[in-house]
């Protein structure tokens, strides 16, 4: 089993560059820090699309050291940078570049480091890191989707290092390859059926409040009062959040007295609308409490439609 630790600022590092239609980069002869990129010809840039192999083994080198800048920039020893491409051993010497490969060059100018020639038979871990790769671009250890539990154990064959639990289970929440790939065992939820339509203006509305707007002479808080018929709407500005004795008050003022005492008022479960004055005063006007469900703000769709866009004009 390896041991991954922290590097020794006088040790040399050791990078692994491959190419083939991704880039595999392996530091040092465990490695502790793979990374993985494919270059995906349909978004490359047309002066990028016509990459030689020569170019594209280049690319690899210089995404590795860009990757490890922080690191390879003034480092005490060369680093070393194996490679299967021969033809990057006289990279240093080569007096014909091309545009690209030029400014490359510059670029490497930058760093101490030396290129040997290894046989690609003998590169074995960018080749396997390379395999491991995932359409977005992350790299995998087992199947995508194969869990925390799973992927853990898979790598406890080889590898350890402090907090590796939580690392792992923070990379496959954030993979989207792997979100796609887990089942979902969830029950199925239910259908949601449409309020019925009112049969004529004011005998359904709905009522909401609009918070943390900015202030304004005072006020940052707006009651949106919203008939299910017509759209039509009244919105009333507020200091803060009223209690149930208020809100009924401001009820009467901008709506009852206005059209007509409505048959039903729906509403969320705020504390103004399950208090029991708030059911005793709906009561006396004859009209019926609706509230929606917990966590379903689209049962007061026309309300939260009309928050919506009162929230974007005044934010």
């Amino acid at each position: 089993c390896h041991k991954l630790h922290i590097h020794g600022p006088t040790s040399p590092y050791y990078m692994d560059p491959a190419n083939n239609a991704k880039c595999g980069k392996t530091r040092s002869a465990t490695p502790v820090h793979p990374r993985s990129r494919r270059l995906r010809p349909q978004r490359c840039t047309p002066q990028r699309a016509d990459m030689t192999w020569v170019t594209r083994e280049l690319l690899a080198v210089k995404l590795a050291i860009e990757e490890w800048r922080h690191w390879l920039e003034g480092a005490e020893t060369p680093f070393v940078i194996w490679t299967d491409h021969k033809n990057l051993v006289y990279l240093r010497e080569a007096k014909r570049l091309n545009p690209r490969q030029y400014r490359w060059s510059l670029f490497f100018s930058c760093f101490n480091f030396q290129i040997p020639y290894c046989p690609g038979s003998k590169t074995t871990k960018p080749d396997a890191l390379s395999r491991l790769y995932a359409p977005d671009g992350r790299s995998h250890v087992g199947d995508p989707g194969s869990g925390a539990g799973r992927t853990i154990a898979l790598l406890k064959r080889t590898f350890w290092w402090p907090a590796m639990y939580k690392d792992v289970k923070d990379y496959i929440s954030a993979c989207h390859v792997c979100a796609q790939q887990k089942g979902d065992h969830r029950s199925t939820a239910g259908l949601l059926n449409p309020l019925p339509t009112p049969s004529r203006p004011w005998s359904h509305i709905a009522l909401d409040f609009v918070c943390g707007l900015p202030d304004s002479h005072g006020f940052s808080t707006i009651l949106t009062i919203v008939d299910r018929f017509s759209k039509a709407c009244h919105l009333v500005p507020l200091k803060s959040i009223p209690a149930s004795s208020v809100t009924a008050k401001l009820l009467i003022k901008h709506a009852f007295r206005l059209h007509r005492i409505p048959e039903k008022i729906i509403s969320d479960r705020g504390p103004q609308f399950i208090s029991r004055l708030w059911k005793e005063f709906a009561e006396a006007q004859g009209a019926k409490v609706s509230l929606t469900s917990r966590y379903h703000p689209q049962m007061n769709g026309q309300c939260e439609r009309m928050n919506q866009e009162l929230g974007a004009m005044l934010r």
